[in-house]
């Protein structure tokens, strides 16, 4: 960790160099302005440093596999308090939009727990570095943060992310899985998968996205 956020602050100041060269090249020479004896040049290591951050902040194909998600969305949300019961339903809207240049799908998401308002903030994106596809989620009926890293089946047009959360009931780390599986450009569906108490995977939670 250390060691890269030395690289992102030297690649930082390369490129605040360069830009400040750029526009002090743009500006008309004063009468008593004299030549600079020596400017400032990038290394080997440097320009492949470089080159390294920029690929690795480039938006590609991985990223518009997430495209489909993009939208205002009217949800359909049937949570399973545990297996067998019956489903406990209700709806909701949320929009994702993209920011940051296409870097990332902003997920703000408005509906009801437990006869509560319920809000939710996340971000879907593809990390370059990891080669993954990231999730992060954040809610009002929670303080944490929960990450996940996943893959995206272009068959089955379905991405798959898996993290781990700590569960409150005994403050151990449990497996979380999530989908989202596109049906059409109209509709997709996202699942929610956790660990029980004897550690097998239960759904927890589906929502139907239907496009408004």
């Amino acid at each position: 960790m250390k060691t890269r956020m030395i690289a992102c602050l030297i690649a930082t100041a390369v490129v605040s160099t360069l830009i400040t060269r750029q526009v002090v090249s743009r500006e008309p020479p004063k009468p008593d302005d004299k030549p600079a004896a020596d400017r400032p040049q990038m290394s080997e290591k440097q320009k492949a440093m470089m080159e390294a951050w920029q690929k690795a902040g480039e938006v590609g194909p991985n990223h518009r596999n997430l495209d489909p998600l993009a939208g205002a969305w009217t949800c359909g949300v049937k949570f399973y308090p545990e297996p067998g019961a019956p489903a406990l339903e209700s709806t909701a809207k949320a929009t994702l939009s993209w920011i940051f240049g296409g870097r990332f799908l902003k997920l703000e998401y408005q509906g009801d727990w437990a006869g509560q308002p319920f809000e939710g903030i996340g971000l879907l994106g593809y990390d370059n570095a990891k080669k993954k596809y990231t999730s992060m989620w954040v809610d009002s009926c929670s303080t944490a943060i929960m990450t996940e890293l996943g893959t995206y089946d272009s068959g089955a047009k379905t991405f798959t992310w898996t993290g781990t959360m700590d569960c409150p009931l005994n403050n151990k780390p449990c497996q979380v899985r999530s989908t989202y599986r596109i049906i059409d450009n109209s509709k997709f569906v996202f699942e929610m998968w956790g660990e029980d108490e004897s550690g097998k995977m239960k759904k927890d939670m589906e929502i139907t996205y239907t496009r408004q």
